[in-house]
């Protein structure tokens, strides 16, 4: 929204400026154009120039009107014809050899002045000036001023709604996305989101979670067994220890008993050490855990009752 904000302000200034300078132009063209129009019905004869009367009059007097006014100068600055009554002759006066535009204020109105020099064999007999108020151009320009804000502000509007309606659905997806993942569990991982929308960035995240959720659910499964197996093998060497311990505190008994009860006491130590080792292995690479072989069932069985 803030760059189309910035978009629009930048070109509205530019439609204003762009505007503002054709409006200009226009107003001095016309001016312009009608003083020429004039210089074509102003005759010069005889070193002077003709007064202006009968089918020239009317024709000077229809070239004029919305808001246009003219008059035609002799060299010395006196009127010789003009549309107004009274005329600002002293005004008039001031423009008589000058050529070109000039803007004066009269009543907080701007007066652009346009003058035609009327010239024959290098010799000036007189000017033409034709000039217009500038308020009408001025309520020209502030109407366009005020077109162009409210059609900014309608396109910033229009755009801050679309773009926010544009962004809500494109987030939608991520938002259901969120809501799926924070149902899963971590007691039970096997949820998963199994996105069936198109395969765009949204569905490739998913299917990059669910691939996480099957790495983590495995962790998870190699975590169960492993206590299980440890608990299980523990308990059997630590069964054994604590029996003789109790054994060995029922009643007193001879050096020999006592050095075998402790000889007992560090196999069963020994077999938790190799235990251990066996069991760091096995978390660490699961295909470091022993590879199954053949036993004679008879001997561990033997085995398991000498240490019961």
């Amino acid at each position: 929204t803030a760059i189309v904000a910035v978009a629009v302000v930048l070109l509205g200034t530019f439609a204003f400026a762009t505007v503002r300078f054709a409006l200009e132009a226009a107003f001095e063209t016309r001016l312009g154009t009608t003083a020429k129009a004039i210089r074509s019905i102003v005759d010069v004869r005889h070193g002077r120039m003709e007064d202006l009367h009968g089918e020239d009059l009317v024709q000077f007097q229809a070239l004029l009107g919305q808001g246009l006014n003219a008059a035609v100068l002799r060299h010395d600055g006196s009127l010789m014809s003009s549309n107004l009554s009274p005329t600002p002759a002293a005004l008039l006066a001031s423009l008589a050899t000058s050529a070109g535009a000039r803007i004066v204020r009269i009543d907080r109105d701007a007066v652009v002045y346009v003058t035609l020099a009327i010239a024959e064999g290098g010799v000036r007999y007189g000017t033409i000036v034709a000039w217009s108020s500038h308020s009408v151009y001025n309520d020209a320009e502030r109407l366009t001023l005020v077109a162009l804000g409210v059609a900014g502000l309608v396109v910033i509007v229009a755009a801050a709604a679309a773009g926010g309606t544009l962004v809500r659905r494109m987030l939608r997806p991520v938002t259901e996305l969120s809501a799926m993942m924070s149902e899963i569990e971590a007691t039970d991982l096997g949820e998963r989101l199994a996105w069936s929308g198109p395969h765009d960035e949204i569905g490739r995240l998913c299917v990059t979670f669910d691939r996480l959720l099957d790495r983590i659910e495995t962790a998870f499964e190699r975590e169960r067994r492993f206590i299980a197996d440890a608990s299980h093998e523990l308990r059997t060497p630590l069964s054994v220890m604590r029996a003789e311990v109790e054994l060995a505190l029922m009643h007193d008994r001879t050096p020999e008993a006592y050095r075998s009860a402790l000889q007992r006491l560090q196999r069963e130590t020994q077999r938790l050490e190799t235990l251990a080792q066996h069991l760091i292995l096995t978390t660490r690479d699961e295909s470091a855990a022993p590879a199954a072989t053949s036993v004679d069932l008879s001997a561990v069985a033997i085995g398991a009752a000498e240490r019961m």
